[in-house]
């Protein structure tokens, strides 16, 4: 029986992404600031599809260099626990408003409870950043450790 593979998981979700990017036809709404963008949800998951692909590739080219496999999935859970935790943020925030609007109308309580998920949502985005890191320091270590044996 074959392991699972680092780039293994960030396959799977390119093929879902470019799934759910031909398949919907809906859109995100976000509200930076004083600034409210809305974005397609095909293009949305097409981007996120690229994403995916990166690190996927990333990790089949540098399977041989990386110092632990214990880092490596790591990063990799890490990974995919920012991102759900910030897609979760950033749909929870859209449901609400959503449920408010329909309701009663647009609040500032709407707007308030919005800005703070949108606020952990960039949380989320932020722990994501600092997660590189660790593939960072794991790829550097073992270019080092690997050429020391040399």
């Amino acid at each position: 029986m074959n392991r699972i593979k680092p780039w293994h998981p960030f396959s799977l979700l390119v093929i879902i992404f470019v799934i759910l990017a031909l398949t919907t036809k809906t859109a995100i709404d976000l509200h930076i600031h004083d600034t409210y963008f809305v974005i397609a949800g095909s293009q949305w998951y097409a981007v996120l599809a690229i994403l995916s692909l990166l690190p996927a590739l990333i990790y089949f080219f540098t399977k041989k260099l990386l110092y632990s496999n214990i880092l490596t999935w790591t990063h990799i859970l890490g990974s995919f626990a920012t991102v759900l935790f910030s897609y979760g943020c950033i749909t929870w925030s859209q449901w609400k408003m959503n449920q408010q609007m329909t309701d009663a109308g647009i609040s500032y309580t709407t707007l308030f409870e919005r800005s703070s998920w949108d606020r952990w949502a960039a949380i989320g985005v932020l722990l994501l950043l600092l997660l590189q890191f660790v593939f960072f320091y794991n790829l550097i270590a073992g270019v080092i450790i690997s050429s020391k044996k040399k």
